[in-house]
């Protein structure tokens, strides 16, 4: 056995760094993948921005910063690969079912199969219940888009302290009395008010892990929080000890901290907490790329900011100012004079030049030879620059990240014929990376409703041990995306070739519920109408070759007493015209044969 009982808080928090460390590198992808997903920071203090930023002086950097920061905008894509991925795997509600251990045995009465039937429907209704008031699948999708980011997504079950019981623990040593007091689990009566007291969370990557141990293989799941009311940082550590019970030991940070006993709770060898692996979507390139996205975004709030205030500049034009008697405080007047014993100073003062704006402009002083003249004076307006070059940098970099991240295919067009098998291919990478990410899911989602089931057991007076009988599936209703027109096409073409069945067809379409729509096929005037035809061709053929009128119409599935009947009267009357004809041909025939038995007996007396 592993020794979790004997690790401590640094343990714990080694073991996290470790998988983070594993996962993405010693350097600062982890904060920086955190930032940009979990705290939508695309400027991050700066260290988004690839673009001037002033130098290696701090002063002018923070100063050029502090303004670039005003027109920083980004373009999420991160953000929106993410949201695209979790919305394939979960827009649809996962079909959850619960399959039976053991067979029903086939000469079972219709009780027993009846009992069964209604023990899986009150199972159903008490985590489905259960999953809706603690939000499972907004939690799942927070978990599957954590995979991403950091390769982990977890969900951890628990028991508020609020309902737990607070009771004495007793001591070994019988003078000492009772022990310290301990939480543990209320018991109840009634299974649903049990599985409301679990609670459903999904923890940050770097709060929790599940940690395998490498020489035993044997697992503990690692929680980290923080407890305000004793201001430390602390850990529960669950694992399952030999005996198949669950344990949990909490263990604080800091000095003096005194680890708590580990206390068990029979949770059928489970772990109360659940994670998924999948692979690093968000990369170094892509955090590169999406830094880029945003600079060229950024690039057009300042060319539009240029192009609604263009520069200007005046060419030997004396400067713009006041003249006042008062000397300017923040710096030297542009120019003095002395004029009847008092000094007047200019003090500068922005040149106004722009529209419905008249300003005259006073040519510089020239001197020359022959004296002083003055300069003409002049404006020069710098052209607006095209925005065409940051439109394009910002489109070839969103694109970029798309196709990185296994999702070209939202930007190209598959219904053009020279493009159409690029996007096919891109659009089988996305649902690949899908269904790889899918398994995962499914088992988290799987794992995390049977400890929810666990722990409700555990505190049940008369435990409904669900899980000794049924086992959970879940299977998630994957949808990369619309279907085009021609796929559409497609699917109901193999329909009527007989490659592809008409449920299938339907699921590939885009159909939702595909039951539901083949009920309204079936039940519609035109398909029943098609259907009888076809039913009365084929009992009819079958009758022909010398069927029984019964055995034909059970074979194409005719099981309406009044239609059987009107069937059976149908092919009396196709058959009493040719038991007439037959009848009339066999009179014929007699009397032939008896007019050619008459002429040879004459020819023989002759």
């Amino acid at each position: 056995m592993a020794n979790f009982d004997e690790w401590t808080f640094e343990d714990a928090q080694e073991a996290i760094a470790g998988a983070i460390e594993l996962d993405l590198g010693s350097g600062d992808a982890f904060s920086q993948n955190h930032a940009f997903v979990e705290e939508h920071d695309h400027w991050q203090d700066g260290d988004g921005w690839v673009g001037p930023n002033g130098g290696d002086d701090v002063e002018v950097q923070t100063a050029v910063l502090a303004n670039v920061e005003r027109q920083f905008t980004p373009r999420d894509a991160i953000g929106e690969v993410l949201n695209r991925m979790a919305n394939a795997l979960l827009r649809q509600e996962p079909d959850v079912a619960f399959v039976p251990l053991q067979d029903i045995p086939d000469d079972a009465s219709e009780e027993v199969r009846a009992a069964r039937d209604a023990e899986v429907a009150e199972l159903r209704g008490f985590i489905s219940t259960w999953w809706d008031r603690k939000k499972l699948w907004s939690k799942a999708r927070l978990a599957a888009k954590r995979s991403r980011w950091s390769t982990r997504g977890a969900l951890r079950t628990w028991i508020a302290p609020g309902d737990l019981i607070e009771t004495d623990s007793p001591d070994d040593d019988a003078e000492q009395g009772a022990g310290p007091s301990v939480d543990v689990l209320p018991q109840v009566g009634d299974f649903a008010e049990a599985l409301a007291m679990v609670q459903l969370f999904a923890p940050a990557p770097d709060s929790c892990h599940v940690y395998t141990d490498e020489e035993t293989q044997e697992r503990v799941a690692i929680f980290l929080f923080e407890d305000e009311e004793e201001e430390r940082q602390k850990a529960e550590l669950w694992w399952v000890d030999a005996k198949g019970r669950t344990n949990v030991r909490i263990v604080s940070d800091g000095e003096g901290a005194d680890a708590e006993d580990p206390i068990d709770v029979d949770l059928g060898g489970r772990l109360p907490i659940s994670e998924m692996e999948a692979e690093l979507l968000i990369t170094e390139p892509i955090r590169r790329q999406q830094m880029r996205l945003n600079f060229a975004e950024s690039l057009m709030v300042r060319i539009a900011e240029t192009a609604g205030f263009p520069e200007r500049y005046t060419t030997n034009a004396e400067p713009g100012g006041i003249w006042l008697e008062s000397a300017p405080s923040d710096g030297p007047a542009l120019k003095t004079v002395v004029d009847k014993g008092r000094t007047w100073y200019l003090h500068p003062a922005p040149r106004t030049l722009g529209a419905a704006i008249t300003t005259d402009l006073i040519g510089v002083v020239m001197k020359s030879g022959e004296g002083e003249t003055r300069a003409t004076p002049g404006v020069v307006f710098k052209d607006p620059t095209d925005p065409e070059f940051a439109i394009k940098a910002a489109r070839h970099g969103y694109r970029t990240i798309l196709e990185e991240c296994k999702q070209g295919h939202i930007l190209q067009d598959g219904t053009q014929s020279a493009s159409g098998i690029a996007y096919e291919q891109a659009r089988a990478d996305y649902e690949d990376d899908l269904n790889d990410v899918r398994r995962e899911l499914e088992a988290l989602v799987r794992d995390t409703i049977e400890v929810a089931l666990a722990w409700a057991d555990a505190m049940m007076l008369q435990p409904k041990k669900y899980l000794e009988r049924y086992r959970v599936s879940v299977t998630l209703k994957v949808k990369s995306g619309p279907v085009t027109t021609d796929e559409q096409k497609q699917n109901n073409e193999n329909v009527k070739a007989g490659t592809m069945s008409t449920e299938t067809a339907i699921a590939r379409n885009g159909i939702e519920d595909v039951d539901a729509e083949l009920e309204r096929l079936r039940s519609s005037p035109e398909a029943v109408v098609a259907l009888r035809i076809k039913q009365v061709a084929g009992v009819m053929d079958m009758a022909a070759e010398g069927v029984p009128l019964d055995l034909a119409a059970e074979i194409v599935g005719v099981t309406d007493p009044e239609l059987l009947t009107k069937f059976k009267a149908a092919e009396k009357a196709r058959a009493e015209p040719k038991a007439q004809a037959a009848a009339q041909d066999l009179e014929t025939e007699e009397a032939a044969a008896a007019l050619l038995a008459g002429t040879a007996a004459a020819g023989a007396g002759a």
